[in-house]
């Protein structure tokens, strides 16, 4: 199984300009225009690779966080019938959406809210979903925003993983 720790995924805070995939130079349009949600602004995303925009099953990408935290997919809004995992899994389609110079450049925004522990995210890519389709991207906020630390961790084990990305109230 992937993990952000690895393999080319890396984590960034969410703004304008930023890379969207660690492997493409195509970046998120300015994030503080509308219809991007203001909570997502600044937050801690995980910069994906497109060249997995054909993943497939329930258990493609995990990391760890501390606490309660909502997760956001932003799913290419080219793709009309999400993977299964969103929509059997108690994913949320918001209406929002985030937008990137990808030549597909609109993303559908979906959320679930998650305990501490594990975060599991499935594939990107499912039979009958239309070619030319991006690899998603997630954005991870703490629950409460009177959380003052909180962390995304890798597997290295309970008292070795070190902080993939850390968000410090300020």
């Amino acid at each position: 199984m992937w993990n952000i720790s690895r393999g080319g995924y890396t984590t960034g805070t969410l703004q304008g300009g930023k890379l969207v995939y660690g492997d493409r130079t195509y970046t998120f349009v300015d994030t503080s225009a509308e219809p991007c949600p203001s909570d997502l602004r600044n937050q801690i995303y995980v910069r994906t690779l497109q060249a997995d925009r054909n993943s497939t099953g329930t258990s493609f990408l995990g990391f760890n966080v501390n606490m309660e935290v909502r997760v956001y997919v932003a799913l290419c809004d080219q793709i009309t019938a999400p993977p299964s995992w969103l929509q059997t899994q108690g994913w949320q389609k918001t209406g929002a959406k985030l937008f990137t110079t990808d030549p597909t450049p609109g993303r559908d925004l979906y959320l679930k809210q998650f305990p501490a522990g594990r975060v599991t995210l499935g594939g990107n890519w499912q039979a009958g979903m239309p070619p030319g389709r991006s690899m998603y991207t997630v954005v991870v906020l703490a629950y409460t925003t009177a959380s003052e630390n909180w962390l995304i961790y890798s597997d290295a084990g309970a008292d070795k993983r070190p902080a993939l990305a850390e968000f410090r109230r300020r």
